[in-house]
């Protein structure tokens, strides 16, 4: 592990069983350790609520802040602003284990709590998958009308076959004799 990311880390032996507040920045610096680019760069505040208890930590995570994203559109950069609030539940167990979003299995005896990787999903999470430029946030919102013809190239018109041409339809008319 980096020795920069050796600040997001809880020392579990030394809490005692109540409520914990820790605050974290996160910055070009703690961004530039992971290596999906998701986005340029940012800065965020993390607000993390530990209350641990004899089998589980309860963490309450508040991210606010903005990074830095590249428009789908034009590739100019714009700054994304995020709010996040998610609660996550830690319980002891035999070994570490994700069980859901909310809920991971952390080794009984483990003496240390890695918030890092945690913190930059919860930031990547919320990137949107189509990044758009605010000026273009009009377009994004009236795409629910998908079926809105915006361009059309000459007059594409199906004629049914009850429009056919009449000097076409005397032809149809015609027999032709096997002699």
């Amino acid at each position: 592990m980096a020795k920069d990311l050796q600040k997001y880390q809880i020392n579990l032996v030394g809490l005692k069983n109540k409520l914990h507040d820790f605050v974290f920045d996160l910055d070009q610096a703690f961004f530039a350790h992971f290596e999906q680019k998701m986005f340029n760069t940012g800065l965020c505040k993390a607000e993390v609520s530990i209350d641990k208890q004899e089998n589980m930590l309860e963490t309450l995570f508040k991210i606010s802040g903005n990074i830095e994203l590249v428009c789908d559109r034009s590739l100019d950069t714009f700054d994304y602003a995020l709010q996040i609030e998610q609660r996550i539940f830690f319980q002891y167990g035999e070994k570490y284990e994700e069980l859901s979003e909310e809920l991971i299995v952390i080794a009984a005896d483990s003496e240390t709590l890695d918030l890092s990787q945690l913190l930059y999903e919860l930031v990547a999470i919320e990137v949107p998958m189509r990044k758009l430029h605010p000026r273009y946030k009009a377009e994004l919102e009236n795409e629910d009308a998908e079926d809105e013809i915006i361009f059309q190239s000459g007059n594409e018109v199906k004629k049914s076959e009850e429009e056919i041409d009449p000097r076409w339809q005397l032809l149809k008319n015609l027999k032709i004799s096997d002699n």
